[in-house]
């Protein structure tokens, strides 16, 4: 039944294409932008894990990564620059606790979507991906490498700004008594089987 939500990621499966990429994420990358985290990043990325959210795997929870910080902050935040540094993250730490909690109204149904999947991975490692993310998004911002017409994942904005952006170009084109015409597509499971 996991494999539903899941995809199998075996390299013997793979196309070239996915040959590639293995072969491309094996290379170590290293550039002049790649800036230790400092001890202030690590803290906040801690603090900012919810105290209510259920531990990956291990069962190491948020409250305890914060007081492994507080008691020895240079040791985790070195722990963390030493992954950014080797590009290594112990597969261990990568572990998911993945289960499936079945839909309100669906319980009798024999359709494999009445599942929810929900995965928690280890705490640990959300925290180095909260600090990559924002090194990442930092630097994009900075260097002004996003689109103007990026709403998702950036700051201060939201799916009303898309909407209001659509709104007004549409406006405009109706002001110039032009023809305009929207399609709007979702894409319901786009991403279940992505490899």
């Amino acid at each position: 039944m996991i494999e539903h939500f899941t995809t199998a990621g075996e390299e013997e499966t793979d196309n070239d294409h996915h040959k590639l990429i293995r072969a491309q994420n094996e290379t170590p990358v290293t550039t002049e932008d790649d800036k230790p985290f400092t001890t202030v990043e690590i803290r906040d990325a801690i603090h900012a894990l919810n105290r209510n959210k259920t531990p990956g795997e291990y069962g190491i929870t948020s409250e305890i990564l914060q007081r492994a910080y507080n008691l020895l902050p240079h040791s985790t935040t070195a722990m963390y620059n030493g992954c950014l540094r080797t590009t290594y993250f112990s597969i261990t730490c990568k572990t998911e606790k993945f289960i499936r909690i079945v839909k309100p109204g669906k319980e009798t149904c024999d359709d494999i979507r009445k599942y929810r999947p929900k995965s928690f991975i280890n705490t640990a490692a959300n925290v180095l991906e909260k600090i990559l993310i924002n090194s990442i998004t930092q630097h994009m911002h900075s260097s002004s490498l996003m689109s103007k017409n990026q709403y998702g994942f950036t700051p201060q904005t939201s799916t009303v700004d898309a909407v209001m952006a659509l709104k007004d170009y549409v406006q405009d084109i109706i002001n110039d008594r032009q023809y305009v015409a929207v399609i709007s597509l979702e894409v319901k499971g786009a991403f279940d089987a992505a490899w």
